[in-house]
């Protein structure tokens, strides 16, 4: 018994050893699980784990820009990579000039033959010789740090740092030397941005995404500029689009940043030209005296005698004269003088079709001669006590645009300096009128005259109204698109064209002149007279059979009459179309009126004119 117990504490003391021994294994087990899952739950709650669901790799940052020549940066707008480039020189950015002149300065003038581009102002012209860095205006020399032009193959271009002295302009230009294309971002104005800090070292991605590709992990505290979604709606939540200040675009997630402000992009303004124009006290009443010759002179007397509220005298006294840049002149100074005794002023006007032989982008494309023309208007204005000029350029080719409107440009500096008024000729705005520059002239000259007739004219192949009240609206309007009211002045017209036609039948009815709303006529033109008012008003009285209507499209009194297979068709200008011209003048508040031309007014005009100005 005693031998069966003895053997019973022995084995329960083994177990307790063995389960001692048990627990000793078992105790650093648990102690180890214990210690992971706190580790693994401080892990989780650190956000450690969920930084393995970020992918880490790379963005190929070729094909993430595209391809960009060495020469060139990709022109940042708005946190978007655009199509558009600048050139490179030198390190320095330069853009296309033809750029230049369609984007940021128009003002500009090349001058192929002295090989410079010159800029004018309400005082002077600057001009700059291509390849250098030199600029200023006459006898005065301004150095830039790098060419404010150059040449690559047949391209020219301007330097951003020349371009900027001329509009408002800045930029910022990163890349290049660290393998990464240049990138620019180019500002015009002021402006106001989103900015953030961001809190810790994150990847900017190349989309909004967790799996997308690492384009850069900027430090933490970097400033990041924001778009918040960029108008993408598909944006996944959260995310928002970022650029660095070096012009890394991509996505990050919002939860990053802190301290979203506003802040300001501030550029340098350039003043816009401030031009103060020579101007006519009240409004403009201008007739032209139609003179050819010295003796033509002696009509203006009646003229004056009989145009009552004229303020404005523009006899045709002036013109090109050949080449060589020299002026014809009929100019009278006793006309001048009998004006003034009037209360009249008296602009002379020059024209460029006098003499047919001359060439006008020539004449104007060559600076010396230009001066020449310049310089000898500006002295037989002097010479004769003008008030002004009037610039009467018509029918110009495409290649005489540009010269033609820094001729205006340079002229206006002297008659500003003269005290001498300056006014422009222009058609009813068409687009192949287009190289007149209208806009230009309402900055240089003092008034922009509309001749707002001739809607259909002797060489016409359809009959038509001299100015209907449609043609001349559209007129007024496009013009004041580009100039201001205070110097738009609009021409009427002192005659009526009258049209004799005979019937004509038409094989393919393709092949008939069509009317102002496309449709064929049945007629073709066989003689146009034009006629003073009043003589267009008395052939109407003189034939019995003519029918006279107001023609409501026109705002005119419509003739005809019919002799056999011919007709003959007349929209008068007289007292009711005048009306009608000048409410449409005077409700839009122009600067004034004028008329071609003196020789065909009558007083029933006058009276009309003096109920407006």
């Amino acid at each position: 018994m005693a031998q069966r117990y003895e053997m019973s504490r022995k084995q329960m003391m083994r177990r307790k050893r063995h389960r001692r021994r048990m627990m000793l294994r078992i105790i650093p087990v648990v102690i180890i699980m214990v210690v992971l899952l706190i580790g693994a739950i401080v892990f989780a709650t650190s956000g450690a784990l969920d930084d393995l669901s970020y992918s880490g790799k790379k963005a190929d940052l070729t094909e993430y820009f595209g391809e960009v020549s060495e020469n060139e940066a990709i022109v940042v707008r708005n946190g978007e990579y655009t199509e558009e480039r600048v050139t490179l020189i030198g390190g320095n950015p330069y853009v296309n000039y033809d750029i230049v002149k369609s984007d940021y300065v128009s003002r500009f003038y090349h001058d192929e033959k002295l090989n410079q581009i010159l800029y004018t102002n309400a005082t002077e012209t600057l001009r700059t010789t291509i390849g250098t860095n030199t600029y200023g205006p006459s006898g005065v020399e301004y150095t830039l740090s790098a060419p404010a032009t150059s040449i690559r193959g047949e391209t020219l271009y301007m330097s951003f740092e020349y371009l900027k002295l001329f509009t408002t302009l800045d930029y910022t230009i990163k890349g290049g030397n660290d393998g990464t294309p240049y990138r620019i971002e180019i500002f015009t104005s002021s402006e106001t941005v989103r900015s953030a800090t961001l809190e810790e070292e994150k990847a900017i991605r190349v989309a909004a995404g967790k799996k997308e590709k690492v384009l850069v992990k900027p430090a933490k505290g970097t400033q990041l500029r924001v778009f918040e979604n960029a108008g993408d709606e598909t944006l996944a939540d959260g995310w928002v689009k970022v650029m660095t200040d070096d012009y890394y675009i991509g996505y990050i997630e919002k939860k990053h940043l802190s301290d979203v402000t506003d802040i300001q992009i501030s550029v340098n303004e350039v003043e816009p030209l401030n031009i103060t124009p020579v101007r006519k006290d009240g409004d403009v009443v201008l007739g032209w005296s139609m003179i050819a010759g010295q003796s033509g002179n002696d009509t203006i007397y009646s003229q004056l005698d009989s145009s009552s509220g004229l303020n404005v005298i523009s006899p045709t006294w002036f013109y090109l004269a050949d080449d060589e840049g020299n002026i014809g002149s009929f100019a009278s100074q006793e006309i001048v003088n009998a004006a003034h005794n009037k209360g009249i002023d008296v602009w002379g006007m020059v024209d460029n079709f006098t003499n047919p032989d001359i060439t006008t982008a020539y004449i104007l494309g060559d600076e010396a001669i230009r001066t020449k023309v310049i310089d000898s208007l500006i002295s037989l204005a002097l010479q004769y006590n003008l008030d002004g000029l009037n610039i009467d350029f018509e029918s110009l080719k495409e290649e005489a645009g540009e010269p033609f409107i820094q001729f205006i440009r340079e002229l206006s500096i002297k008659t500003r300096a003269n005290n001498l008024v300056l006014s422009v000729d222009n058609y009813v705005p068409k687009a192949y009128t287009n190289l007149y520059n209208r806009k230009e002239q309402g900055v240089f000259a003092d008034y922009v005259i509309i001749m707002g007739y001739d809607e259909h004219y002797n060489g016409s192949t359809v009959a038509g109204s001299v100015a209907s009240i449609g043609y001349v609206t559209e007129g007024i309007d496009k013009t004041l698109e580009e100039v201001p009211k205070e110097k738009v002045i609009n021409a009427l017209p002192f005659y009526t064209r009258m049209w004799t036609v005979a019937d004509a039948v038409w094989e393919n009815e393709a092949d008939a002149p069509v009317d102002s709303n496309g449709n064929p006529v049945d007629y073709v033109i066989e003689e146009v007279q034009t006629l003073p008012m009043q003589q267009a008003i008395d052939a109407a009285k003189s034939h019995s059979n003519a029918v006279t209507v107001f023609d409501e499209t026109t705002k005119q009194n419509y003739v005809e009459w019919s002799n056999g297979n011919r007709k003959t068709m007349m929209w008068l200008e007289d007292a009711t179309s005048l009306e009608a011209k000048l409410q449409v003048m005077k409700e839009r508040n122009i600067a004034g009126v004028a008329v071609w031309q003196l020789g065909y007014g009558e007083p029933f005009a006058w009276e009309v004119i003096s109920k407006y100005y």
